[in-house]
């Protein structure tokens, strides 16, 4: 089941099909696997930390 505010799943599948005939998936797939994962999450987790603190 989708939250509400991803509408109903017939849309999220209809849309999900129409970027997977465009390529459009493959491409944000590929992105995602560019993507050095153990660093933004680091980075995430001191997104607790202050201006001051990050500046250091």
């Amino acid at each position: 089941m989708l939250p509400p505010e991803y509408g109903p799943w017939q849309t999220v599948y209809s849309q999900l099909q129409k970027w997977i005939k465009l390529g459009i998936l493959t491409q944000i797939i590929e992105e995602l696997q560019k993507t050095d994962w153990e660093y933004t999450n680091l980075t995430a987790t001191d997104g607790r930390l202050g201006l001051d603190q990050q500046a250091d």
